[in-house]
Formats: C-alpha cells, sequence, structure tokens
C-alpha cells in the first residue's frame, strides 16, 4: 500500500490541513504538541475507523466543532479514497476506488473492504506499516527477555500466549459444570426414591374412595324418588299460588284505578267551576280595556307636550345665560380698551360655539385680564422703582451704560493696584537700605578698613562715616513714613472703587429690560382677550336670534299636541286625571284579562271529558266484581302451600347433602388420580432426566480433555514454537538483506527459534551487545523491517512515528547516518514517513512538513530545500 495524501478538516487540533505524501522518505517535523502525530493518528482512523486517544471518539473532534472529517487517498494496484465524517452521535464513512467510483457506503462494508484490499487485518497492518515510539530503542536497549517479549508481540506471539492464559478459565468454567452436573445426577436419584413411595400411597387411597363412592350412589337414588313425588306436589300449589297473586294483582289495580278515577272526575269538576268563574270575569273586563289604546296615546302625547314645554323652559334659560353673558363681555372690554389702544388692528382669534364653552370662556377671560392687568400694573411700578435707583448710578438705564460704568470702575481699581504694588516695592527697599546701613556702622565699630572706600579707617574717619551713615538712615525712616502714609491713602481709594463697582453691579437693567418685555407680552394677552371677546359677542347675538326662532317654533308644536289631546279625550269619555296611573291599571286587567281568557275558553272541553271519565268508572266497578267471584271459586289455601314447600326443601337439602358427598368423594378421587399420574409422569420424567444429565456428564468429561489438549497447543511449546520456527529463518533471511544496504562490516543477523539476535562479521559470530552504537541502530531498523516484510510479504509504506524518542543525542546522530546510508543504495522501502521533534531527521528526507501550533490550531508547511 502506497499513501498517496490525507485531508484533515476539524481533527483533533487540525482545522484544515492537507498533505501530500510522495514516494521517498517524507518528514513531518515539529515541536511536542504540535499536532504531527494527530495526522498518523488520521491515517489509522481512516484504515481502521478506531479511536486512536482520548477516552471517546468524540475526542477525535476539535474543540468548537460540531463534526470532524478525515479523507485519505492510498493505492494497492489502483487508487482507493476513504472519507470518514465523524459526528458527536453517529459516523459516516465511504470508500471509492478511481475506476468504480463508491464501492462502500457504511461503517462496516467500508472497514471490510479495507481489510479485503490490504489482505491483513488491523493488528497485522499496524505491526507491519507503523513503527510506534520507542521500538527503536526497545530493540537496541532492552534486555533479552523484553527483546524477546518485544518480537513476540510484532509476529503475534502475545496474542498466542493470551490465547493459552484464557484457555485456563475456560477449562476452569467446564469444570465448574462438570461439578454441577455431577451434583444434580445425585439429586434426581434421590428424588426418584421420594416419588416410588408417593406413588404406592396414593394406589392405596384411591381403593377406598372408590367404594364409599359406590354405597353413596346407592342413597342418592332412593333420595331422588322421594325428592319427586314432593316436587309434583309443591308445583300443584304453585300453580295455584299464581293464580292467586295473578288476580289479587290484577284487583289492587282496578280499585286503584277506581280511586284514581273518582280523583281526576273532583279535580274536573273543580276545574269547570274555575273556567265558568274565569268566563264571567273575562266579560266583566272586556270593555275595560277597548280603552287602553286610546289613554296610551294620550300619555305618550301628554309627555311629549311635557317634553317641549321643558325644551322651551331650557331656551328661555338660554336667553336668560346670553343676557349675563354679554354683561360680562361688555365689562371686560371696557377694562381691556385702554390696554389694547396699541393693537387697533383687528386680531383674528378663533371663538368657542356653544353656549357652555362661551359662557367657561368669558369666565376665563375676565379673570385672567384681571389677573394680567394687575400684573401689567405691578411690573411698571417695579420699573419705575430700578430706573430711579439706576439713574443715581448710570447715566442712562442701560445694560451699555451699566458695563461702560464698570469697565472705567475696574480700571481706575487696576491703576490703584499697580501704585500700591509700587509703593510696597518701594518700601521694602527702604527697609533693606535701612538693614544694610545698620549693618556697616556695626562693621565701623570693629573694622580697621572703610568698607565703603577700602581705605585705612583713622578714629576721625570712623566718626564721620558713622555720622554720614545715621543721618542717611534717619532720611530714609522719613522717607519710609512718607511711603506708609501714601499706602494708605491707596487703600482707602482703592475700597472706595470697590463699593461704586458693588453698586454698580447690583443696579438690575436687564431686570428693566425684562419686565418691559414681559408688560409687552401681557398687554398683547389683554388685546387677543379682547378681540376673542369682541368676537364672541357677535356669535352671542346670533346665538340669541336663532334660540328665540326655536322658541317660536316650539309654540306652534305645543298648540298641535293640545288639539291631538283634546281629541283622545272625547274617545276616552273624560279628561283622566292620572293618565299614567290609569293606564297602569288597565293594563293590569288586561293581563288578568289575557290569564283568564284561555281558562275561559275550556269549559265545554271540560264538560265533555267529565262525562267520559264517569262513564269508565262504571266499567271498572263491574270488572272488580268479577275478579272477586273468581279468586273464591279458585280454592286457594296458604298453610297447606306452605306444608308441601317444607317438605320438598327437606328432601331437596337431603339430596344435596348426599349429592356434594357424593361429589366431594370423586372429586377426592380424580384428583388421587390425577396425582397418581403426575406423579408415575415425574418418575418418568426424572428416569429421562438422570439419563440425560449421565450423558451430559460424559460429554463435558470428554470436551474438558479436548480443552486441556487445545491450551497445550497454544502453549510455548506448541503453536507458538511452530510459528517461532517458521518466522526465525525468515527474520534471519530478511533482516540479512537489509543489513547489507547500510554499508556496515556486518554481514548477516541470525534470530533463533528463541528470538536470541546475533551479527555476522568476518571474524564470526558476535552477540548483538558487543557491537557499537550506530551498528545497534542498523540491526533494530533491518529487525523491524524484516518483521513488517514476514506479516505482510511486502513493504510498500513504513511509517514511524518519533523513531528518535528514548535516544540520545550521539544516537540520533547515528541514527540519521544509518539511514541515509540506507536510502543511498536505492530505495528498499518505496516510502517512509516519519515523524518527529528532532530536526536531524530532515537530513534524509525528500520532503519535510514543518508542523506547529498557531493559536490552539495546527498548521502544516512544506518546507522547501
Amino acid at each position: 500500500m502506497i499513501l498517496k495524501r490525507v485531508k484533515l478538516r476539524d481533527f483533533i487540533s487540525h482545522a484544515d490541513t492537507e498533505i501530500e505524501f510522495p514516494l521517498g522518505v517524507t518528514v513531518l517535523v515539529g515541536p511536542n504538541g504540535a499536532g504531527k502525530t494527530s495526522i498518523v493518528d488520521a491515517v489509522v482512523f481512516a484504515l481502521f475507523g478506531d479511536k486512536v486517544r482520548g477516552e471517546k471518539v468524540e475526542d477525535m473532534i476539535r474543540r468548537g466543532a460540531s463534526s470532524a472529517d478525515v479523507e485519505l487517498a492510498f493505492e494497492v494496484d489502483k487508487e482507493y479514497t476513504v472519507h470518514w465524517v465523524r459526528k458527536k452521535k453517529s459516523v459516516e464513512a465511504v470508500l471509492s476506488r478511481s475506476d468504480a467510483g463508491v464501492i462502500a457506503d457504511t461503517k462496516e462494508a467500508v472497514l471490510e473492504e479495507i481489510s479485503r484490499i490490504l489482505k491483513m487485518d488491523k493488528k497485522t497492518a499496524m505491526n507491519s506499516i507503523f513503527i510506534r515510539q520507542g521500538e527503536i530503542a526497545s530493540l537496541i536497549d532492552a534486555d533479552p527477555k523484553d527483546r524477546k517479549k518485544l518480537l513476540g508481540r510484532l509476529i503475534g506471539l502475545d496474542m498466542l500466549e493470551d490465547a493459552w492464559e484464557k484457555m485456563r478459565e475456560v477449562v476452569s468454567h467446564f469444570e465448574e459444570i462438570r461439578n454441577r452436573l455431577e451434583t444434580k445426577v445425585k439429586e434426581v436419584e434421590k428424588e426418584l426414591e421420594v416419588r416410588g413411595e408417593q406413588q404406592d400411597k396414593l394406589r392405596e387411597e384411591i381403593g377406598e374412595l372408590t367404594a364409599k363412592i359406590k354405597d353413596l350412589e346407592q342413597e342418592l337414588t332412593a333420595v331422588a324418588e322421594e325428592l319427586e313425588a314432593a316436587r309434583s306436589e309443591l308445583e300443584k300449589w304453585n300453580e295455584k299460588k299464581r293464580k292467586y297473586d295473578e288476580l289479587a294483582i290484577k284487583l289492587a289495580q282496578v280499585v286503584e284505578g277506581i280511586k284514581a278515577m273518582v280523583k281526576e272526575i273532583e279535580r274536573l269538576e273543580d276545574e269547570l267551576k274555575q273556567a265558568e268563574k274565569a268566563k264571567k270575569r273575562v266579560e266583566e273586563l272586556e270593555p275595560e280595556i277597548k280603552k287602553i289604546p286610546f289613554l296610551e296615546e294620550y300619555v305618550e302625547k301628554s309627555s311629549e307636550l311635557k317634553e317641549v314645554e321643558k325644551e322651551k323652559e331650557q331656551l328661555n334659560r338660554d336667553l336668560s345665560r346670553i343676557s349675563d353673558v354679554r354683561n360680562e363681555i361688555k365689562e371686560t372690554t371696557d377694562l381691556c380698551r385702554d390696554y389694547s389702544r396699541e393693537f387697533e388692528e383687528e386680531i383674528e382669534v378663533e371663538v368657542a360655539k356653544e353656549l357652555s364653552e362661551i359662557e367657561k370662556f368669558v369666565t376665563k377671560a375676565s379673570t385672567k385680564v384681571g389677573t394680567a392687568i394687575e400684573q401689567i400694573e405691578e411690573k411698571e411700578q417695579e420699573i419705575e422703582k430700578l430706573l430711579s435707583e439706576a439713574l443715581k448710578v448710570l447715566p442712562e438705564p442701560t445694560i451699555k451704560a451699566k458695563n461702560a460704568r464698570l469697565q472705567e470702575l475696574k480700571d481706575r481699581r487696576n491703576e490703584i493696584e499697580e501704585e500700591i504694588s509700587r509703593l510696597n516695592n518701594e518700601r521694602g527697599g527702604i527697609k533693606r537700605r535701612i538693614k544694610d546701613l545698620k549693618d556697616a556702622s556695626k562693621m565701623l565699630g570693629e573694622a580697621d578698613t572703610c568698607p565703603v572706600c577700602k581705605t585705612k579707617l583713622t578714629p576721625e574717619h570712623r566718626e564721620r562715616v558713622k555720622d554720614e551713615v545715621q543721618g542717611e538712615i534717619e532720611l530714609l525712616k522719613g522717607k519710609l513714613e512718607g511711603v506708609k502714609e501714601e499706602l494708605k491713602k491707596q487703600e482707602l481709594q482703592k475700597k472706595e472703587v470697590e463699593k461704586e463697582i458693588d453698586r454698580a453691579s447690583k443696579i438690575d437693567v436687564e431686570r428693566i429690560e425684562i419686565l418691559r418685555g414681559e408688560i409687552a407680552k401681557k398687554r398683547e394677552e389683554v388685546a387677543r382677550f379682547y378681540w376673542k371677546l369682541h368676537t364672541t359677542m357677535q356669535l352671542i347675538d346670533d346665538l340669541e336670534n336663532e334660540i328665540k326662532a326655536e322658541v317660536s317654533a316650539i309654540d306652534v308644536k305645543i298648540g298641535e299636541i293640545e288639539g291631538i289631546l283634546n281629541g283622545l279625550v272625547e274617545k276616552i269619555g273624560y279628561k283622566p286625571d292620572d293618565p299614567e296611573k290609569e293606564l297602569k291599571e288597565l293594563r293590569k286587567k288586561k293581563e288578568e284579562y289575557n290569564s283568564l281568557k284561555p281558562i275561559a275558553d275550556k269549559c265545554e272541553e271540560i264538560k265533555q271529558r267529565l262525562d267520559g271519565e264517569l262513564e269508565r268508572l262504571r266499567g271498572l266497578e263491574t270488572e272488580r266484581e268479577r275478579i272477586q267471584k273468581e279468586i273464591a271459586e279458585l280454592g286457594y289455601d296458604e298453610e297447606k302451600h306452605e306444608e308441601a314447600r317444607k317438605r320438598h326443601e327437606g328432601l331437596l337439602r337431603k339430596f344435596e347433602r348426599t349429592n356434594a358427598e357424593l361429589n366431594e368423594k370423586r372429586e377426592a378421587l380424580e384428583k388421587k388420580q390425577k396425582d397418581l399420574k403426575d406423579v408415575e409422569r415425574k418418575i418418568a420424567g426424572l428416569k429421562g432426566d438422570l439419563k440425560k444429565l449421565n450423558e451430559e456428564l460424559e460429554a463435558i468429561v470428554k470436551f474438558i480433555g479436548r480443552l486441556n489438549n487445545i491450551r497445550r497447543a497454544f502453549s510455548r511449546d506448541g503453536v507458538q514454537k511452530l510459528l517461532r520456527q517458521k518466522v526465525a529463518p525468515l527474520m534471519s533471511e530478511f533482516a540479512g538483506r537489509y543489513i547489507e544496504r547500510f554499508n556496515l562490516d556486518i554481514t548477516d543477523i541470525t534470530v533463533s527459534e528463541d528470538f536470541d539476535i546475533s551479527t555476522i562479521k568476518e571474524g564470526g559470530e558476535i552477540s548483538i551487545k558487543s557491537i557499537s552504537g550506530g551498528e545497534k541502530v542498523a540491526v533494530a531498523i533491518a529487525l523491524r523491517l524484516a518483521i513488517a516484510k514476514v506479516l505482510a510479504g511486502k513493504i510498500s509504506t513504513i511509517i514511524m512515528d518519533e523513531p528518535t524518542t528514548h535516544l540520545d543525542e550521539e544516537r540520533r546522530k547515528e541514527l540519521v547516518e544509518i539511514m541515509r546510508s540506507f536510502f543511498r543504495e536505492g530505495a528498499a522501502v518505496p516510502q517512509m514517513i516519519i515523524v518527529t521533534h528532532h530536526r536531524e531527521l530532515e537530513e534524509i528526507a525528500d520532503t519535510v512538513y514543518q508542523v506547529e501550533k498557531v493559536d490552539g490550531v495546527s498548521k502544516v508547511v512544506e518546507v522547501s530545500f
């Protein structure tokens, strides 16, 4: 098999990786944890469908992904492509061939087809194609015992040894079955003895029951004859009783019918009286209820007249309200006029249309106009007061004049502050000069040289200089006092200026402007109300005219209604004092009429029903007399009937007791016979079971013997020995061929039947312990390749996973040299893939892939030489 390429998507740490595998040596190099071995894991997963790491298959899916994809292309005569999709809860697999398309599309079918193509199972393939981490080091450095185990595992001896061990458990299992069967045989033999005793006892009990049943059958026959005679007598009396009961029931029904009939006749007679009474009352009510339609119309028109008169009263009240509103509008507009002169042109306004809304508006306007005028007067008074204050400080009451005055005063204050600063500096200079002069005067009393001119001091010169210094000090003191007086004056002037600034700042000329604006707005508000009220006055006049017209129309309608009412009075015959009360009473009478009319209409019907019931009553009385006569003729005697019943019951109980005892004995006999058959059947079954158990026991004993023979075949002296005898010469032959390619002075390698390894040099056979480190690496590789060839028959691809693991630096260098020598002689193995984190192996590579992890994701880059 030749690997062509592999694609990984979301597999372990690989997000999206594709690698080509050309012929020759391909090296995957990178640090530990970069994702190199994951590529080998992907190849294993693609070929065998098994998890390669982690506790669960889902561990192959990269964190954050929902599935992992692996696609592997390989060649065995033809090119195949296997594609796996591993999801968290399912797996998909497809195998395709280059010339035939899809040839398998389920996990089981794909694995079966790959095994058929490779012509080997998974373990054989793994041992022939894959060289795992540490195997090279183990073949070199392991002690002979561990090396033999490793070689045995690689060719499959471990499975035979494991089978030999597990066969012990199988043999023990069947020996336990043999022991259980021997115990069971003894138990069945004991039970057979017990069942034989039961059989004898049951046969004795069956004989006793048979004799008892015969005696009971004779007794039961005699009782049955007496019972039959008693039963015949009882049936005669029962028949008389039946006929008597039927006649008694009929008689009772007839008597009940007569009673019911009498009640019905009494009810109909009472109902007839009520109907005749109702008929009389209906005739009295008919003239009264004829007045109802006229009175209803009279009540309706009277109500309508009241509504119209109420409407007229409301309109008159509206006219009065309009008059009040007109007066209030006039008063308010007179109040507004003086404040609205500057708004001579009419302001366009919207006003209310309904009288109630007009009243609300006029009341609101009156209140707001009064409030606005009061506010105008208050603001004008406030302006006059502010103007008076402002003109005391400012030439005119404006913001510009205020700002100019403040700036003037601030400039004056700055000038004063500058003068104060100058005077303070001057005062400080004078004080320092006086101090210097005093210090110099002290120095004159002790110094021999003048501190000013640096000449030698005489007593006269010293005194003269002292006088001069003292005179200057006095002059400076006088000057200092003058500066202090001037500072006081400037401080006073500064305070006066600051008072003026504070006074000017407090003048609120802005408030004057605000008040003037507010007064203008209030005047405009008053003017707006003025024009609204003016417009409302016109609307009031129109509304008053409309209401007066409505009042005239209502007067006409009142006349019409009064005419209709007079006509109704003529029809009724009088003018009702309380028409609604009279109508209510008439309606009650109509309800009484309506309820009585149906009753009155039934008079004739009730009379006819009463005659019919009287006729049926006479028929029932005749039937009662006939039934009483028939009962007397029957001759039924209840005491004699009871005597016959008791005699029959006594014989029946005796018959039932005897019969029950007979049935009990028969059932007991049947049960004993059944028990006897069961015991006989169980005895036969136990004999059959005993025979079967003996046969099984004999078969198990023979089978245990065969199992022990098979187990011995799997032992070290059995098949394992035969396999070592067959494999050892082949390993020696192939290892010898491969070692020649390393160009060493080792001419051959021999592997004994017990997997002892020796090397052949020109000087003869040499133990593997005695050869150099590089030669050991070469021998280990030759042996590993030989094992692969023994297993697979032909080596096309070898995958070495970290072959330098457990090798020190010197051994790694030797491995590189050995491998370089191996491949220099030609491709004994067409394709070799090496996974390593040691860069030395790049030297023997035809193709190098650098594997590294970036932000947790493995990246693969081909390295250019």
